[in-house]
C-alpha cells in the first residue's frame, strides 16, 4: 500500500534530497524539471511569504517512489489554489515543465494515491491544478471518492521532440533547410576566422558552468535586445530574483553533471551560448544567447546541432526543443508531444460558484459546465443547491 505524506519546510525537503535525486535517476524520466533543485531553491528564494509548501511524497514500504512539489496560494476573493511549484507566480521562464515525479511502472498507482490524498485535504483548498507528467496520461475522476468533486482538463503544453537515434548521416539528415543553415554557418565562420580560429566548447565541469552562466545571462539579454528578420525573444532572466534562482539551480545541476553550456568561441571571445539540461535519458534545449554581430553565423542553430549530435552519441532517447512549437523548432522535428494539466474543483458552493468560474479559462469553463451538465450560471447555482439538499458537502 502506498503512503502519502506532506513536507512543509525546506529543511524537511533537504533531508530527502538524496532520495529524491536517486528516484529521479531511477525513474529514467525524460523531464529535467522534476528533481529537487528546482523545488529547494524555489522554496528558499521565490516562495511568497503567505504561501504554504505542500511537497507531497509517496512511499512504498518506506522507499520513496513519488514526489509532487506543490504550494498553496491564496488569490483575490479568498480563492485557495493548490498548484505545482513553478506553474504560478513568480513566473520562471526556464522552468518549463513542473510535474509529478514517479517511479516506473508504478506511475498510475502513484498518481491515484496523490489524488486520493488531496481529496482528504479538501477543506484546505478550493482548486488543485496538477500536471501528472509521466506518472499518468490522464486524471481519472473515479480516483475521487466523493461524488461532488469535479475534474477538468485545464490546459495542455506542447513540446517539439526529436526522437533518437538519428539517421546514420547525422541530425540534419532529411531536413534540407536545417542542413543548409548548418553548412552555411560553418563556412561563414571558417571564412571569417579561419579553420583554427573558432570552435564550439561543451562545458560540463561545475566551475566552468558557473563561469559560463554569467556569459549566458549577458548574451541572453543581448539576444532579447536584438531585432532582425522577425527574430524576437524576451529576456526571461530580466527579474533579478528569477535570474539568481536560475543560476543557483544551474550550479546545482552542474554538480550532478546534468547541464551543459555550449559556447561558440572565435578568437578568444564568446559569440553565442546554449544551455542544455539533461537526464539520463533525454536532453532539453533551454535558454540561449548571442552577440548581435554573430547573427550571420546562425549561432543558435549551430550550437543546437552540436548538442543534438552529442546527445545522439551518448545514446539517449530524445532531444526536447522546449515548449510551444515555432518554425525554427519544427525544422528539427514534426513530433509534438502535449502534456496536460488538470484542475480538481472541490465540493461546496464557493469552490464551484466563485473559485472555478474566476480561475478557469473560457475553454476549461465550458468543459466544466459540460461536466456538470449545466449551460448557465443559474443552472449551476441550482445544481449546487440540489447537491446540498441531497446531503453532499457544501464547503
Amino acid at each position: 500500500m502506498l503512503d502519502v505524506s506532506r513536507l512543509s519546510t525546506r529543511e524537511a525537503v533537504e533531508k530527502i534530497r538524496e532520495e529524491w535525486t536517486e528516484l529521479q535517476d531511477r525513474s529514467e524520466t525524460l523531464n529535467p524539471f522534476v528533481g529537487p533543485e528546482w523545488t529547494i531553491h524555489w522554496m528558499r528564494s521565490l516562495m511568497p511569504e503567505t504561501d504554504e509548501a505542500w511537497i507531497l511524497t509517496v512511499r512504498d514500504a518506506g522507499r520513496l517512489v513519488g514526489v509532487a512539489p506543490m504550494h498553496l496560494h491564496t488569490y483575490r476573493l479568498g480563492i485557495r489554489r493548490l498548484q505545482m511549484i513553478g506553474s504560478g507566480a513568480p513566473w520562471v521562464g526556464p522552468f518549463e515543465a513542473p510535474a509529478v515525479l514517479a517511479a516506473q511502472p508504478q506511475g498510475r498507482q502513484i498518481a491515484r494515491a496523490l489524488i486520493e490524498y488531496l481529496a482528504t485535504q479538501q477543506r484546505s483548498w478550493h482548486l488543485v491544478t496538477i500536471a501528472l507528467g509521466e506518472s499518468g496520461d490522464w486524471l481519472e475522476p473515479g480516483w475521487l471518492a466523493a461524488p461532488d468533486f469535479t475534474v477538468v482538463a485545464y490546459k495542455t503544453t506542447p513540446f517539439v521532440v526529436l526522437p533518437l537515434p538519428l539517421a546514420p548521416r547525422g541530425p540534419s539528415e532529411g531536413r534540407r533547410n536545417l542542413k543548409e543553415a548548418v553548412r552555411r554557418a560553418r563556412n561563414r565562420l571558417t571564412k571569417r576566422f579561419g579553420v583554427e580560429g573558432w570552435q564550439v566548447e561543451g562545458l560540463t565541469e561545475p566551475d566552468a558552468v558557473r563561469s559560463a552562466s554569467e556569459e549566458l545571462v549577458r548574451l541572453h539579454r543581448a539576444r532579447a535586445e536584438f531585432r532582425a528578420r522577425g527574430d524576437e525573444h524576451s529576456d526571461v532572466l530580466a527579474d533579478p530574483q528569477v535570474r539568481a534562482y536560475v543560476l543557483d539551480v544551474i550550479a546545482d545541476l552542474a554538480e550532478r553533471r546534468r547541464v551543459t553550456v555550449y559556447r561558440l568561441v572565435a578568437e578568444g571571445e564568446t559569440l553565442a551560448v546554449q544551455l542544455v539540461l539533461s537526464t539520463g535519458t533525454a536532453a532539453f534545449i533551454s535558454i540561449s544567447g548571442f552577440r548581435s554581430d554573430a547573427w550571420d553565423y546562425s549561432p543558435t542553430n549551430y550550437l543546437q546541432w552540436v548538442a543534438v549530435t552529442d546527445a545522439a552519441e551518448r545514446g539517449i532517447s530524445e532531444v526536447n526543443f522546449s515548449s510551444w512549437p515555432t518554425q525554427a523548432k519544427l525544422r528539427w522535428s514534426r513530433t509534438v508531444r502535449s502534456t496536460p494539466e488538470f484542475v480538481v474543483i472541490g465540493p461546496g458552493r464557493f469552490a464551484k460558484l466563485v473559485a472555478a468560474p474566476a480561475f478557469l479559462t473560457a475553454s476549461a469553463l465550458s468543459a466544466y459546465r459540460r461536466e456538470l451538465g449545466v449551460g448557465t450560471i443559474g443552472q449551476l447555482f441550482r445544481r449546487v443547491d440540489s447537491n446540498r439538499s441531497a446531503g453532499r458537502p457544501a464547503s
